[in-house]
Formats: C-alpha cells, structure tokens, sequence
C-alpha cells in the first residue's frame, strides 16, 4: 500500500476530469480552502500564512466562487481540535475544496483533504480552470 500522498496523487488524477471549464453560474457554490497552517506564534511565520491564503481565495473569487478561509475562519491561538471541529463544521457546507501546494505537509489539511474524498467533495485548483 502506497503513502497517503501517492494516494492523493492518484484520486486527484481521477478526479481531474471533474474540475469545472468554466465560471460557476450560481452564487453560493462554496469552496474550502485547506492547506499548512502551523504554528502561528511567530508573527512573520503568520503573516505569511494570511497570504497564501489570501492569494488563493482572491483567485476563486475572481472566478465567482464564495470561499471559506480557515485563517478568517478561525481566531489565531485557537486550539488545533477548536480549530479543525470549525474547520470541518465549514468544510462540509463546500460543493470544492482547493488546497494549497503545501496541503500534504498538513496533519489538519491531509485530514480534510481525506474527508473531502470520502464526502466526493471535489478537488479545485485555480490555474486548471480555462
């Protein structure tokens, strides 16, 4: 049996074939964004993390999507169980999720990313959007 990031490898190629072509029609299809959140105690480490973040939910909205981001989501120093009980509570109203690059490296992300599979949540990167 292979790791959890070949797994996710393979399912997101099977799942390719399903990332939208074009702008969504209707408003209020969410997307979840999910990716390394870390330890945010250090403040250059954090503001970091607030912009990747960022980034990504400008480029969904931009395509006319409403997104769920867990760093606007969540109040910095929020427990990680506090933390991932809101996180998931948000992750199940989403119709996608769109992790970042970094999503594997993420106890918190690997587990909503596994949920998100198991819930046929689909899989959306920005830049696979024509």
């Amino acid at each position: 049996m292979g790791s959890l990031q070949q797994k996710m490898a393979v399912s997101n190629a099977r799942r390719a074939h399903k990332t939208p072509s074009k702008k969504p029609n209707k408003i209020g299809t969410f997307v979840y964004v999910a990716g390394l959140v870390g330890d945010l105690t250090d403040d250059t480490y954090y503001y970091e993390v607030l912009r990747r973040f960022a980034k990504r939910e400008r480029d969904l909205r931009k395509l006319g999507y409403s997104v769920i981001n867990p760093m606007t989501l969540v109040k910095r120093g929020t427990a990680w169980h506090e933390a991932m009980r809101k996180c998931i509570l948000a992750l199940c109203k989403c119709t996608y999720i769109s992790p970042l690059p970094d999503v594997t490296k993420s106890k918190g992300g690997m587990i909503e990313m596994q949920l998100a599979e198991q819930l046929k949540i689909t899989i959306l990167i920005p830049s696979k959007i024509n």
